[in-house]
């Protein structure tokens, strides 16, 4: 569990892993956001280094989202 929004950001970036949040656009372009379907009333995604070749991260992408993450 992180304090804050930014440091769980700055552990995304770093390649330290992923997280599910609400969903909200970012300026940065080296963070991913893919929406979760049926998750309403907020919509939430998951966020994560876009550079990251991390099989498990991608495992649970496919997990999360029912579709093959390349």
């Amino acid at each position: 569990m992180c304090e804050n929004l930014q440091v769980l950001l700055a552990l995304v970036r770093a390649d330290y892993g992923c997280s599910v949040l609400p969903f909200m656009n970012f300026v940065t372009t080296d963070i991913r956001g893919i929406p979760l379907k049926d998750s309403e009333p907020l919509s939430y995604g998951i966020f994560f280094k876009k550079s990251s070749q991390s099989p498990l991260l991608k495992k649970f992408i496919s997990i999360i989202t029912n579709t093959s993450y390349n």
